[in-house]
């Protein structure tokens, strides 16, 4: 299990096909490897520093050995696990959207949401990625949500300008 203390990492899901998908950034104070402490299974997953990044990893044994010190140790893995979850339901519902804009609109607000904020760096290759579509239909989407007044796309950011508004195109 890793702690990232300081940088930026991004982590790419590798489908059967070869191709990467970019799943979450991991910023200070994220972590990473959890399930793969616990489980036989392989994660078809990779962790690459997007910066200089210092991380801290602890093993199963330490892990195990905390747990069994601490109750309260317990409870926060739970905690964080039942977190992971429901942001990977929130990641398979974005995959899984209809058209482009609705993919589009349910990335942005999870990426709000996972933030805490309504301002976000902003890659047009790594989004078409991340929602499985192409390039140019994420560039007419960006200018659909623009032309509502939704959002605004500046210098490799989007503004989110009215996160009900497009809360309310998801329905």
């Amino acid at each position: 299990m890793g702690f990232i203390l300081s940088g930026e990492c991004e982590v790419e899901s590798h489908t059967a096909d070869g191709n990467k998908i970019s799943l979450n950034f991991l910023r200070d104070g994220d972590s990473f490897g959890v399930l793969a402490l616990f489980s036989d299974e392989d994660f078809p997953t990779e962790i690459r520093a997007r910066k200089s990044t210092s991380v801290l990893f602890l093993d199963k044994s330490s892990l195990v050995a905390l747990i069994e010190a601490s109750p309260k140790i317990s409870l926060n893995l739970i905690k964080f696990l039942s977190r992971r979850v429901a942001f990977l339901n929130g990641k398979i519902d974005t995959v899984t959207q209809g058209s482009v804009d609705t993919k589009l609109a349910s990335y942005l607000l999870s990426r709000a949401k996972a933030e805490g904020g309504s301002s976000l760096s902003f890659n047009f290759k790594r989004c078409s990625e991340v929602i499985n579509c192409g390039r140019a239909s994420v560039y007419r989407s960006v200018k659909f949500f623009e032309n509502k007044g939704y959002i605004k796309a500046e210098n490799k950011k989007i503004y989110i300008l009215d996160t009900e508004k497009m809360e309310e195109f998801l329905k």
